[in-house]
């Protein structure tokens, strides 16, 4: 049970840093809509570890809540939703069943940042598409040369440099982590695929912060 709350709480960290980090100045007046796709974001973590898909009847409650008055969100809701049950009933193979994850997250935080800003900014969707590039990538080049991986993962480093997406220390960081989950993909938990997520997301926070 401790090892399922583990997993489940970096599975939420994944989903919720990076849009409320960069709402930060709005934390102390969440709305009730946004406090419901918060905890939306959470029981889908927890379908995703434990494969109860009871959790998703309270997220479906959350759902509606969270996209009252903007309803054109419920439709996106109802999507990650639909994605956490396939992913929660089906036996995937590994690859599939962490990108299918990455997309999740990847959906839920673009969710969560249109309801904070009451629209999907270019800067926000560019940050949400990078952070989410190097593992996601990661999980489809183990079987490639050793330069075609690193290749893949310079060019998406590259690429948010070049957007101003990422500093050059986050870049760094991405590259190590989408190249590290691919080379010893066969050595690490799948844990280890939202922990690159969770410190991609930090990273690129904090130098922002902090140029």
């Amino acid at each position: 049970m401790k090892n399922k709350l583990l997993l489940t709480a970096s599975a939420a960290a994944q989903l919720l840093i990076l849009p409320l980090l960069l709402n930060r100045t709005q934390l102390t007046q969440l709305t009730l809509s946004t406090w419901a796709l918060i905890a939306m974001a959470l029981c889908l973590a927890w379908v995703n570890v434990s494969r109860d898909l009871r959790g998703l009847l309270p997220a479906l409650v959350l759902a509606g809540i969270g996209a009252w008055g903007t309803w054109r969100l419920l439709p996106l809701a109802l999507a990650q939703i639909a994605l956490a049950a396939l992913l929660a009933s089906q036996n995937l193979q590994k690859p599939l069943a962490l990108s299918g994850w990455q997309l999740e997250v990847a959906f839920v935080q673009l969710l969560l940042l249109a309801q904070l800003n009451q629209l999907i900014t270019p800067q926000a969707l560019l940050a949400v598409t990078f952070v989410t590039l190097p593992p996601l990538v990661a999980q489809w080049t183990p079987h490639l040369p050793w330069w075609a991986t690193l290749a893949s993962q310079v060019l998406i480093a590259g690429l948010a440099v070049w957007q101003q997406s990422f500093t050059w220390v986050t870049a760094a960081i991405a590259l190590l982590c989408g190249t590290g989950l691919s080379v010893k993909h066969r050595q690490l938990p799948p844990i280890a695929t939202v922990w690159a997520g969770v410190l991609i997301s930090l990273v690129d926070v904090w130098t922002h912060l902090h140029g």
